[in-house]
């Protein structure tokens, strides 16, 4: 019965946690060949990364690159271009953000977001994190500015997220106007990985759909894919930052967004049905490419060819097509209540794996126990049925002779 019920429960792990589901095979094998030279996306993103190679948190390369960052906002026609500074402890960064004012004064809004800070290893330069999502913004930036929309978009770069998120935390504790903002976007780690991954809630929700529905009507290269269902499980513990759960996937700047009560995307590119463990940023750097010293443009040209540029321009030709679909508002307008729907689930489903395991652990406890009742400190115990630490009899200790 022991080994059945520890058999049950870790096949239940198995196939919610590693096993792949659905439709996500792997992409076909990237190519070394780059041919992407005069692509717009690359040239922004080349002119970034080697700018401004290294932007650690707090320093001054940093807030070097926030000027950098700012002084393009302007260039592609961004509305209240502003530098934010935060003070944590004793350091202090910077956000960075502008606007697309919506065609009539409203205040409905919507934000796109990605960091710019990265980790400095070796030769990294932060191509992958998060130097695609920077020229994504860039681009997007470039493409919507000017357009009649019937809502405020706001770009914004955020700093220090890799020193834990820092930077979007200050801006959804002083800046945002969460009764207002409709949705967020976040956009991290998009060159590298083998699939492009739309995500969401713990439940696939309309908001996500959509943009994996545009991206296939749009026909880019690199389409995103639902987040799988079974990667959507809720972990062990409860979570921190005002989310009765915690995800993998929320380990990034929507965090915060998420915790104030605006629904949140976050798109990145990774590799859900890896055979390492469920998975990986890529199949074939299963030990990743983020925080390592692969992390620069040089490396992904050469290891990946045009597929690295080609997932960035995916992303930002979904976004910048998404907000201007005739559907979109509808869609964006919706997405609260949304959350409000699915709100019992995210209490609801943690109590229950709670409850389950923690059921588990006191059966196999109590097996457990009474396995050692019925066996003695000599070992024969359970044969004579004499209890756990039961008082031996002389004749177990001593041999007596005649």
């Amino acid at each position: 019965m022991k080994r059945i019920l520890a058999f049950i429960i870790v096949a239940c792990l198995a196939v919610f946690v590693f096993i792949p589901v659905g439709n996500q095979s792997v992409s076909a094998a990237e190519t070394s060949v780059f041919d992407r030279e005069d692509n717009e996306i690359y040239l922004i993103l080349e002119d970034f990364v080697q700018t401004h190679p290294k932007r650690q948190a707090f320093s001054q390369e940093e807030k070097a690159a926030a000027d950098y960052i700012a002084e393009r906002f302007v260039e592609e026609g961004l509305a209240d271009v502003k530098q934010t500074t935060f003070n944590y402890g004793m350091d202090s960064s910077q956000n960075v953000s502008g606007r697309i004012p919506a065609a009539q004064t409203t205040a409905r809004t919507v934000i796109i977001g990605a960091h710019y800070d990265n980790d400095v290893y070796g030769a990294s330069d932060g191509t992958f994190d998060n130097g695609g999502g920077v020229a994504a913004l860039i681009y997007i930036a470039r493409k919507l500015a000017g357009a009649s929309l019937p809502f405020n978009v706001e770009i914004v770069a955020f700093g220090a997220e890799e020193a834990g998120m820092v930077g979007s935390y200050f801006y959804a504790a002083q800046t945002l106007d969460a009764e207002n903002t409709m949705l967020f976007i976040n956009i991290d780690m998009i060159a590298g990985g083998d699939m492009l991954y739309a995500y969401g809630e713990d439940v696939k929700t309309d908001f996500e759909d959509f943009f994996v529905k545009i991206s296939e009507k749009e026909g880019v290269s690199v389409p995103l894919k639902n987040m799988p269902a079974n990667k959507r499980v809720t972990t062990l513990l409860w979570g921190s930052d005002g989310l009765p759960y915690f995800h993998a996937a929320q380990n990034s700047d929507q965090l915060y967004f998420r915790s104030a009560g605006v629904p949140s995307l976050l798109i990145f590119s990774g590799n859900m049905s890896s055979k390492y463990f469920g998975f990986v940023e890529a199949e074939s750097f299963p030990t990743g490419l983020s925080h390592t010293s692969n992390d620069n443009l040089e490396f992904f040209k050469s290891a990946f060819g045009n597929s690295f540029v080609d997932k960035m321009q995916s992303v930002a030709d979904t976004i910048t097509a998404a907000l201007t679909d005739e559907g979109f508002l509808s869609v964006a307008q919706n997405a609260a209540n949304e959350l409000v729907a699915d709100a019992w689930r995210k209490t609801l489903v943690p109590a229950i794996v709670h409850a389950v395991l923690l059921a588990a652990v006191i059966v196999l406890g109590v097996l457990y126990y009474r396995k050692l009742v019925k066996t003695s400190i000599l070992g024969d115990g359970a044969a004579t049925g004499r209890k756990f630490f039961s008082k031996p009899d002389a004749e177990d200790i001593f041999e007596f002779k005649d």
